[in-house]
Formats: C-alpha cells, sequence, structure tokens
C-alpha cells in the first residue's frame, strides 16, 4: 500500500525472505537488506520500475542465485559482499541494454564464474575482489564501454583476456594478490587507463613493453612481484604522465631503465630490491620527483646527478648498503626529509648537507658516523626539526648546537661513545624531546635548564650521578624517564617544583628518597611516579603533595618498610604497587583510595590487608603472590563489588572467608589453613588454584542451583587437590582441567560431563584415573598424564575413539594401554617405553615415526 516509499532498509535484521507483495512498491528506488538473514529476493522483481539501487553487504545466508526470468532491469546499483553465491544471473537477449552501473560482489567466496558481460553494457564498477573460487573472466568483458573500474584482487584468475584491451573508458585496474602471471600485451591499446596496482602478485614476471605507451598512466604498483626490469620508452614518448612508479620488494629487479623517459614521475620506490646495485644516471633529469626510496636495496652510492632533483622533498635509503650520501647534496633545496635508519656502512655526513635550507627531518640511525658537520655562522636559522642519530655507536661529540635553532627532538640514544653534551644546547628554544639513554653522558649541561620548551627528557641507562640543580626552571617538562640509572642518587628537590611534570620513571637507581614539596606546591600535576627496584629507597615523603598521582610503583624497594599515611589522600590513584618491599602493614588510610582499580603486594611482608577494604568501591584486582606473612584476609572483603582477580598465594591465612561473587579468577594457597574456602556463591569464576594442606579437605560446597555456569569456556587449575576429587564433576561446563602436583591424591574420578583437555602431571601417588564417567566420549580431544610413577590404569581409555592428542610420559611401567590403531582421529601422540601393549606391538610409540 506505500506506492510512495521510496527507500527501504532491513539491514542487520533476522528477515529471511520478503514478501511478493514487495513489488507492489512502484516508487522503491532503494533496497537494503545488509548483513541480514535473507536468502533469496522475491520472484518477480523485475516488475519493480524504479528500483535503482540494491545493497546486500555481508549478506552470508545467501546461497544461490537470484532465479529470475529478468523483464525490466533498472538498476544502478547491486552490492552482495561476503555472501555464498555461486554466479550471477543472465539476462534476456532483449535486455542487453540493462542500465546497472555498479557489480558489486566482492568477497562471494562461492562465486565460481562470472556472466556473458554482453547483457551489462552499461556498466561502469565492476568488483570482484576476494571471490576466491573464480578462476576465469568471461571474454565478453570486451564488450563494457563504460567500465571505468575492474577489480579482481585475491581472485584465482591467472590471467586477463585479451579482450580487455578493449575496454576503452577504463581507468583503474586491480589485480592484486591474484596468480596472474603477465598483463596483457596489447594493454598499450587502452588510451584512458590511469592506475594498475599489482601488489602481491608473486607469479607476475614480465611488464610489457606496450605498458609503457599507456597515454594516461599516472600510477603503476607492481610489488613483491618477480619482475627484473622495466621497459623502456620509445623517443616519442618522454612525455609520459606516470606519477608514481612503485616497484618495492620486486627481489629479481636488478635495473632501472633511462629514467629520463619519465619526466612526470613524482614517486618511485624500490624498497626492498635487493639485486637492484645501481640507479640510472639519467634519474637526474626527475625534475617533478617529490620521493624517492631505495632501502633496503644493494645500492652502494646514488648518482651525483641526484643533486639535480629541485623537487625531492623525501629521500629514504634505510637499511642499504650505502657508504655516503652525494657531496653536494646542498643543492636539493626543497629536501625536507632523509631517512637512513640502518644504514651500517655509512661513515660520513657530508658537511654540505646542513646547507639544506629546507631540511627538517635528519634520520641517520645504527651508522658509523663519528661526527655532525658544523653549520657555517651563516646558516644559524637551519630549519631541521628532528634529528635522529641513535645507535651511532662511533659518534664522539655533538657540535655546537646554536646552529640547529629550529629542533623540536634530539635523538642520541646508544651513541656508546657519547661522553658530553654541547653547552650550547641550552640555546635550543624549541625542543621538545632530548634523548639521551644509554650514552656515556655523566653529567647534563647545566645549560638545559633554559629549554623552556622541553617536554620529554629521556636519560635512561646512563651514567649520570644527578639530575640539573634547576630543573625546576623547565616550565614546561612533562615526562623524565632515568630508568636504569644505577648512578643517580639524588633527586634534586627542585624537581617537585616542575609545574607540569606528570611523568616520573627513576627505576633502579640509588635514590633514598623522595623530596618533599613546599606546601604552596601541593598541588603538583604529577601522574605517574615510578621508583621501583631503588633498593636503596627508605622512605617516602608526605604523599598528599601529589594530590593528582594515579600510578605508584614502588616494587622492589627492599628497604621500603612504611607507606605514609597521607596515601589516603591519593584521590586519583588507580594502581599501587608495594611487591617485593618490606613494608609489614598498609595504612589504614589506603581505603579512601575511591578510584583504586589493581593493588600489588607480591612478595612482601604485610600481614594483613585493611579490615574496611570493602570500603575501596573501583578495586578490581588484588595481586599477592608469596605473602609469606599474610595471616588473614578481612572479612569485608566480600563487600568488594568489582573485584575480578584475587591472587593471594604461599600465605599463613587460616580461614578464607567468603568472597565476593564478582571474581573471574581466584589463586589460593596457605600452609596453615583450617577451613575450607567458601566458593559456593562464585558462578562467575574462570580460573581457580587451590594449594592447601594435605591434613584438609578442599571441596568448593556447591549448591546444585549452581552447578552449571554461565559460560561456555574457562580453565581449572588445582595445584593441591587431596583423596575427594568428586567435587570436580559439579563444574559442568568445564572444558579444560589441569591438575598438578597433587601429592596426596590416589584416584581421579567424577570428572566433568563435557570435558575437552585433561591435563594430569607430576601427581606422584595417584594410581587410578577414571574416564568411564563421561557421558559424551566424543568430546575428549586432548589427554596428557605425565610424571605419574605410580599410576597403574585409565578407565574408559579404550572409548575415546574421538581423541586427537596422547601424552604419556615417565609413568608406571605397569600401566596398560589399549591398541591405538583403532583410533583414527589421533593426530599427536607421544607415549613412553614405560608403557606395554602399544599399538602393533610397539614399546615406543611417537606421533613422528608411527602413522596411523
Amino acid at each position: 500500500m506505500l506506492k510512495y516509499l521510496v527507500e527501504l532498509n532491513v539491514s542487520n535484521t533476522s528477515i529471511v525472505e520478503l514478501p511478493n507483495s514487495i513489488v507492489n512498491l512502484k516508487s522503491l528506488k532503494v533496497l537494503n537488506f545488509d548483513g541480514s538473514c535473507m536468502q533469496k529476493l522475491p520472484d518477480i522483481i523485475e516488475k519493480m520500475e524504479k528500483l535503482e539501487e540494491i545493497y546486500g553487504v555481508s549478506r552470508r545466508q545467501h546461497e544461490s542465485t537470484f532465479d529470475v526470468n529478468w523483464e525490466v532491469l533498472h538498476f544502478r546499483m547491486w552490492k552482495s559482499t561476503q555472501t555464498h553465491v555461486e554466479n550471477v544471473p543472465k539476462l534476456p537477449q532483449s535486455l542487453a541494454a540493462t542500465r546497472l552501473k555498479i557489480l558489486y560482489l566482492s568477497n562471494c567466496r562461492m562465486l565460481k564464474e562470472t556472466p556473458d558481460f554482453s547483457a551489462f553494457l552499461s556498466l561502469e564498477k565492476l568488483v570482484l575482489k576476494r571471490c576466491a573460487m573464480l578462476t576465469k573472466f568471461s571474454d565478453s568483458i570486451g564488450m563494457l564501454k563504460h567500465l571505468v573500474e575492474l577489480d579482481v584482487s585475491f581472485t584465482s584468475i591467472v590471467e586477463l583476456p585479451n579482450s580487455i584491451v578493449n575496454l576503452k573508458s577504463l581507468k583503474a585496474l586491480w589485480v592484486n594478490g591474484t596468480s596472474i602471471q603477465k598483463l596483457p600485451d596489447c594493454i598499450g591499446m587502452m588510451e584512458k587507463l590511469e592506475d594498475i596496482y599489482g601488489v602481491g602478485c608473486r607469479q607476475l614476471e614480465v611488464i610489457p613493453s606496450d605498458i609503457v605507451g599507456l597515454p594516461s598512466l599516472q600510477i603503476l604498483k607492481l610489488t613483491e612481484t618477480r619482475v627484473e626490469n622495466v621497459p623502456k620508452l620509445l623517443q616519442s614518448l618522454v612525455a609520459t604522465r606516470l606519477k608514481v612508479l612503485n616497484l618495492s620488494d620486486c627481489r629479481m629487479l636488478k635495473e632501472t631503465p633511462d629514467l629520463s623517459a619519465f619526466l612526470s614521475l613524482e614517486e618511485l620506490i624500490l624498497k626492498g630490491c635487493t639485486m637492484l646495485t645501481k640507479l640510472c644516471d639519467s634519474i637526474g633529469m626527475l625534475k617533478h620527483l617529490v620521493e624517492l626510496d631505495v632501502s633496503s636495496t644493494s645500492i652502494v652510492e646514488l648518482p651525483k646527478s641526484i643533486v639535480n632533483l629541485k623537487s625531492l622533498k623525501v629521500l629514504k635509503i634505510d637499511d642499504s648498503c650505502m657508504q655516503k650520501l652525494p657531496d653536494c647534496i646542498g643543492m636539493m633545496e626543497k629536501l625536507e626529509k632523509i631517512y637512513g635508519e640502518g644504514c651500517r656502512w655509512l661513515e660520513v655526513i657530508p658537511r654540505d648537507i646542513m646547507g639544506l635550507p629546507s631540511l627538517q627531518i635528519l634520520k641517520l640511525t645504527e651508522t658509523c658516523v663519528e661526527n655532525v658537520p658544523k653549520l657555517l655562522q651563516s646558516l644559524v636559522a637551519a630549519r631541521l626539526k628532528i634529528l635522529d642519530l641513535s645507535d651511532c655507536r662511533m659518534l664522539k661529540e655533538t657540535p655546537v648546537l646554536s646552529a640547529f635553532l629550529s629542533l623540536e627532538k634530539l635523538i642520541l640514544k646508544e651513541c656508546k661513545m657519547l661522553t658530553k653534551l654541547s653547552d650550547s644546547i641550552g640555546m635550543l628554544k624549541y625542543l621538545v624531546e632530548l634523548d639521551v639513554s644509554h650514552t656515556s653522558i655523566v653529567e647534563l649541561p647545566n645549560s638545559i635548564v633554559n629549554l623552556k620548551s622541553l617536554k620529554v627528557l629521556k636519560i635512561n641507562g646512563c651514567c649520570m650521578q644527578k639530575l640539573p640543580d634547576c630543573i625546576g626552571m623547565m616550565e614546561k617538562l612533562k615526562e623524565i624517564y632515568g630508568e636504569g640509572c644505577r648512578q643517580v642518587e639524588v633527586i634534586s628537590s627542585d624537581i617537585v617544583g616542575l609545574p607540569c611534570l606528570q611523568i616520573l620513571k627513576l627505576t633502579k637507581t640509588r635514590v633514598e628518597n623522595v623530596p618533599k614539596l613546599l606546601q604552596s606546591l601541593v598541588a603538583t600535576r604529577l601522574k605517574v611516579l615510578d621508583l621501583s627496584d631503588c633498593r636503596m629507597l627508605k622512605e617516602t615523603s608526605e604523599l598528599f603533595a601529589f594530590l593528582s598521582l594515579e600510578k605508584l610503583n614502588l616494587k622492589g624497594c627492599t628497604m621500603l618498610t612504611k607507606l605514609c599515611d597521607s596515601i589516603g589522600m591519593l584521590k586519583y590513584l588507580v594502581k599501587l604497587d608495594v611487591s617485593h618491599t618490606s613494608i609489614e602493614e598498609l595504612p589504614n588510610s589506603i581505603v579512601n583510595l575511591k578510584n583504586l582499580k589493581v593493588l600489588k603486594i607480591d612478595g612482601s611482608f604485610i600481614q594483613k590487608l585493611p579490615d574496611a577494604i570493602g570500603m575501596m568501591e573501583k578495586l578490581e584486582k588484588i595481586y599477592g603472590e608469596g605473602c609469606r606473612q599474610l595471616e588473614m584476609i578481612p572479612s569485608d572483603i566480600v563487600r568488594l563489588p568489582s573485584l575480578q582477580i584475587l591472587k593471594l598465594t604461599e600465605t599463613r591465612v587460616e580461614n578464607v572467608p567468603k568472597l565476593p561473587q564478582s571474581l573471574v579468577c581466584l589463586c589460593l594457597s596457605s600452609t596453615v589453613s583450617k577451613k575450607d574456602p567458601e566458593i559456593s556463591n562464585l558462578v562467575n569464576l574462570r580460573n581457580l588454584e587451590l594449594c592447601f594442606p594435605l591434613t584438609y579437605t578442599v571441596r568448593p560446597m556447591i549448591p546444585k542451583s549452581d552447578l552449571c555456569m554461565s559460560r561456555s569456556y574457562c580453565k581449572l587449575e588445582l595445584s593441591i587437590i587431596t583423596r575427594r576429587s568428586s567435587y570436580l564433576g559439579y563444574f559442568r561446563c568445564l572444558k579444560e582441567l589441569e591438575l598438578e602436583n597433587c601429592d596426596n591424591l590416589r584416584c581421579v574420578g567424577q570428572l566433568p560431563s563435557d570435558l575437552r583437555i585433561f591435563i594430569v602431571t607430576n601427581c606422584r601417588f595417584l594410581e587410578v584415573v577414571d574416564l568411564s564417567n563421561l557421558s559424551n566420549f566424543k568430546n575428549l580431544k586432548g589427554l596428557e598424564v605425565r610424571d605419574c610413577l605410580r599410576l597403574v590404569e585409565i578407565r574408559g581409555l579404550d572409548r575415546l575413539e574421538s581423541l586427537k592428542s596422547l601424552y604419556i610420559e615417565c609413568c608406571s611401567p605397569l600401566l596398560r594401554l589399549p591398541d591405538l590403531s583403532t583410533w583414527k582421529e589421533l593426530r599427536k601422540w607421544d607415549v613412553d617405553a614405560l608403557a606395554t601393549n602399544l599399538a602393533r606391538g610397539k614399546q615406543v610409540a611417537r606421533s613422528v615415526d608411527l602413522p596411523l
């Protein structure tokens, strides 16, 4: 009845079929059923005279084609991607002039053939990308005179039909990732062809000489192919319009042609052409060339004519065999970026390089350069913004840095022989980042405090003994990284006066205390304070000075015995780590940390958790592995609404209280426990590890109403369980079970009925594994039994015909196994020589030497 309906959208619905009455929508122009469960369109859809566009993207339910008798077809666009269509319906002869302009069938992995294209004479765009079963094109494609774009990327097509050269309107051709061995011989006839993309055509060996005759060609990308050379142009075709030539990773390419033929070229990419040893000297004629990339080639030297490239902005020679840059490189007026990362043979930076008026980025890392050339007095206004000489292990000194007044980043990381920074560094008013990590610099010059724009300072792994005294003058400094500065002993009190400091990492240093803030500076912006492994740190200052702190890491500060009570004032603290410290008790004020999500006390001397821990509403994770002095878990812990992970292992806890229902991972172990842990309410549990004294019985006490957990996959790992293992059957949804180091276990039975993987290791007194209770023997796919020296029987093993992997090692010599030759699904196995009566009477059976 909706006679005026123009657009109908039923995308992402569960609709399987549209009613036939839809054909009465005489005004409908757009039909969209993307992501729906539609299996077919109405049989008489051809009666919808005004329908122009059909969209069926990601419609995976469609398995057959639209089997209809077409009479009228007014479609301008048909998109049906990621479906199960096997072919495209044919049109009657009388409908050869259909108006269909766009046919989009990408990711139709069942599509095997294309139709007779003579029926689609108005087609402008044909996309068959990732139709993996498509092997052949109809020769009739040459009739599509209006076709502008053709994409057959990642199909199984080996050869394009010769008739393709008749596509006089074609502008873009994509054959990426196909097995095409060659392009059509007469491709030069395609007058309007502008773009050819053949990325990853690993079988392509020849570029037809006719290709350089394409009058409109602008982009040619044939990367990761087997082409050995680029065809030469005739003298009359030197004005070709080609702008982008990308032959990267063509590992068989041995030479470049006379490049004077490509006078319009803007990008020449030869990256990864490992057999290419030389560039043609004619490259100097490419007046419009903007980017040249010869990274990872075998080119040793660039031709001198390269200095004539007056438009070149980007030069990439990363990981090449280049030994030097052209002497007169300073003539390249527009050169902005030079990338020479990993040029291990490069020894000299020519003096002329500093005369480049437009140079902004210079990266020459992992080279053998010994010094940076000085600038002439007249060139102090150089535009260089990034100077990266990291890993230049021969670099001994920096020049007078006043020449680089525009510098924003100075990276000297891993320059092992560099012992000193020029005092002139203080003149770099725009410097934002300074990295002298892992150098031999002992002291930063005092002038560094004049770097008013500096935001990031990295001195990781240096031999520095202290930071500059007046560091507080650096108003914009946000981040200080001094990880592994083992000689640093003092944190200047001036550092806490930095108004913008957000991250301070001084790990593995010799600092003994954190400086206090003046009362007027309590509003500091510091968010991350990391002093981990500062083994001389004895105390923390009044922490109320760091009200913006989000992460406090004191891990491994072994001499730290106490946390300041003012920690409770850190309202924004999200993570606190006091692992492996000598702290015996957390201050009660810690419960005021309303935003704390992660608490780590691993390996500490803490004896108890705060009594009112339940007040910490956002606490999600508590890690206390190896807390050998921990004696009590407060009953208030059950009030934590967000707790998901609780790991308290190797403790002295006697009684485990009721735990919060939100727990997903629980790891508990104690040497003195007197009561079974209560886990009856933990319906969301995924990982469970329990380790308790052998004199007590551990059982989950799960009521029948909670036997079937809501999740479909979980893993249970019990480090030590006792004789009573029958409760394992309660975890009915359990897919994977691992029993390890269960020294008091004699028999395993009553396993989860839906078990897929079962692993038993180092249960030294285990005698029987009973699998006979498994309701579905076809579910168990993997069985591993290792280091069970008393194991004599695995009941029900003969019924596991669907088992795919079996490993039995270091078990009792009395263990008997069934004949493995009956197990058709078994693919991987390794059965120890201690077992007897094995398949085909062999003493040793392994999947590598005994194929079934």
